[in-house]
C-alpha cells in the first residue's frame, strides 16, 4: 500500500486476499456506529437557537459536533454507520475463515452498554465478538503490539474513523491494511 491508509466510507471497499484467512480489527465509535440524528438537522437546529448571537461560523460547527457526541453517547441515539456494507463484511469475513474483533478507546466498563448498542441496531449475537478496551490510555498501535492481537494472522485489516488509531497501527505494523473510514 503506497498511502499510510485508504479512505472509505463503505465496510463494501475493504479489499480481502482470497487465498489468506484474514483478521479484521474494526473501531466501534463513528465507525461501525454513528449518530442516527443527521449532522445537518443538528446544526440547524444549533444555529436557529443560536442565532440572536454573535457566533463564528466555526464555532458554530463545533457546537452541532458536541451536540452530536452527547446524543449519541448519554442518549443512545445511534444507528449502524453501514448496515448492508458491514453484513457483507461479517459474511466475506466467516467464508475465509477468518476472524473479526472490536478495538475501542471506550473504557472497559462499558462493555454492558457496548453490548447493549449493539443489540440495539441490529447486530446479531454481539457476544461471539471479542471486544478490546484501551480505556484512552493506550494508542491503538501500542494495544495492538502488547496483547499480541495478530495472532499469526497474514492478512490483516485495521478500519478506524480517527487518523491518529490509523497513524499508531501503521507505523508499528506497515503490514496491516489500514482503512480510514468517513461517514458523511
Amino acid at each position: 500500500m503506497s498511502e499510510k491508509y485508504i479512505k472509505i466510507n463503505t465496510f463494501k471497499s475493504i479489499v480481502f486476499d482470497e487465498n489468506t484467512k484474514p483478521l479484521v480489527i474494526c473501531d466501534i465509535d463513528y465507525t461501525l456506529l454513528g449518530c442516527s440524528v443527521p449532522m445537518d438537522k443538528i446544526y440547524k437546529f444549533i444555529k436557529s437557537d443560536c442565532e440572536f448571537l454573535e457566533i463564528e461560523e466555526s464555532n458554530l460547527k463545533n457546537a452541532a459536533i458536541d451536540w452530536r457526541n452527547i446524543a449519541y453517547y448519554n442518549m443512545g441515539f445511534i444507528k449502524q454507520t453501514d448496515p448492508g456494507g458491514f453484513s457483507e463484511m461479517v459474511n466475506t469475513i466467516e467464508r475465509l475463515g477468518g476472524k473479526l474483533i472490536f478495538l475501542t478507546a471506550r473504557g472497559e466498563l462499558a462493555h454492558d452498554l457496548t453490548i447493549q448498542q449493539f443489540i440495539n441496531v441490529g447486530i446479531q449475537n454481539p457476544e461471539k465478538y471479542e471486544f478490546y478496551y484501551t480505556n484512552n490510555e493506550i494508542s491503538k498501535g501500542e494495544y495492538i503490539k502488547k496483547y499480541e492481537l495478530l495472532q499469526h494472522y497474514h492478512h490483516i485489516t485495521f478500519i478506524d474513523d480517527y487518523l491518529i488509531n490509523l497513524f499508531s497501527v501503521s507505523e508499528l505494523f506497515p503490514q496491516i491494511n489500514c482503512y480510514l473510514f468517513e461517514t458523511s
